[in-house]
């Protein structure tokens, strides 16, 4: 099996390397334009988790990229937009995966985006000022705590307000034993952030265990995690489960067998289909419902589709970072 699972995950690095700019930088998406701060910090923190001199050497280029397109330490979805904490948190966890120290500046960028209980929001207004002179978005929501930031936020241990990041993540755990993001339609990836940062500290072994049995639960069907919007299965919500399980060091043989439904949805050229769901609510919108999506007008807009990574980047990236942990615990 093991053999299997490194042959996938070089198969999903062959793929990235591939859409790598001259630069070494990644882009995908395409809200306003294509990002390539955020994926590159996204892609480039789960690629430097796996401990080939190849995934390492592609992670290295994208913090050179990430260091020199803003040495001001706080990045954003693109040059086009506000800096903001979720992709300031992605490169600082990148950097902290290839052991390169950050300025200052960066955790003090983060530091200012975290509160309790609402725990790390990923804009402030100042973030719209810096970049435009004016407030863009003047409603609540963008400015509140996340959910999905703060869970990716809870895996940067050296955060001045650390302890405050972990006591708002448990503080958002719902009864099913899951957390929700805001920015992402798939709980998976949030709750699997989220028993990374709690596994470590035992007052919240609890909340991991709740966690680890939905994580169980959603992993328990016959095939690939399913969503309401990818019934045939999601590689991108199921990559996130499994490393969830596998750093919570969880796994069993239902974590055995998604493993193997997942490798065998591998394409030929190593990516899986793009299933990264992102979802952009209103500004407004404080904490959107599973059902946001459903246009009263029944038109679809940017605010009520998912948003999906068109190059399959985030999707791939998170499958082969799933299968390497998982690789780690057997």
């Amino acid at each position: 099996m093991r053999r299997f699972l490194l042959a996938a995950v070089e198969r999903g690095l062959n793929y990235i390397e591939s859409l790598r700019t001259s630069a070494g930088s990644w882009e995908d998406f395409g809200i306003a334009g294509p990002s390539d701060m955020w994926t590159s910090a996204y892609v480039g923190a789960l690629v430097a988790e796996i401990g080939t001199k190849r995934a390492q050497r592609m992670a290295a280029t994208a913090l050179q990229w990430l260091l020199h397109v803003s040495p001001q330490g706080r990045w954003g979805y693109s040059s086009a937009a506000p800096c903001d904490a979720d992709t300031t948190t992605w490169v600082a966890r990148l950097a902290i995966n290839l052991k390169v120290p950050l300025a200052s500046s960066t955790y003090e960028f983060l530091a200012n985006h975290t509160s309790l209980p609402l725990g790390v929001a990923t804009f402030r207004k100042g973030d719209f000022i810096a970049k435009f002179g004016r407030h863009t978005v003047d409603r609540g929501g963008w400015y509140a705590g996340h959910g999905c930031v703060t869970a990716a936020a809870a895996g940067l241990r050296d955060h001045p307000l650390h302890a405050h990041i972990l006591a708002s993540l448990h503080g958002r755990q719902h009864r099913s034993g899951s957390w929700d993001g805001y920015w992402w339609l798939d709980r998976e990836y949030t709750t699997g952030l989220a028993l990374e940062g709690l596994v470590k500290t035992p007052e919240y072994r609890s909340a991991v265990d709740s966690g680890v049995k939905w994580l169980r639960r959603r992993c328990s069907s016959e095939r690939v995690i399913v969503t309401p919007f990818l019934p045939n299965g999601s590689p991108f919500a199921t990559g996130a489960a499994i490393r969830g399980l596998a750093i919570a060091r969880e796994i069993d043989d239902v974590t055995a067998r998604v493993a193997r439904d997942l490798i065998a949805m591998q394409k030929k050229d190593g990516s899986w289909r793009r299933s990264a769901a992102l979802r952009l609510p209103l500004p407004n919108v404080i904490d959107p419902i599973d059902d946001w999506w459903t246009s009263p007008e029944g038109k679809p807009t940017i605010w009520n589709t998912p948003l999906w990574d068109q190059q399959c980047l985030h999707t791939t990236a998170t499958a082969i970072n799933g299968l390497w942990h998982y690789r780690t615990c057997i």
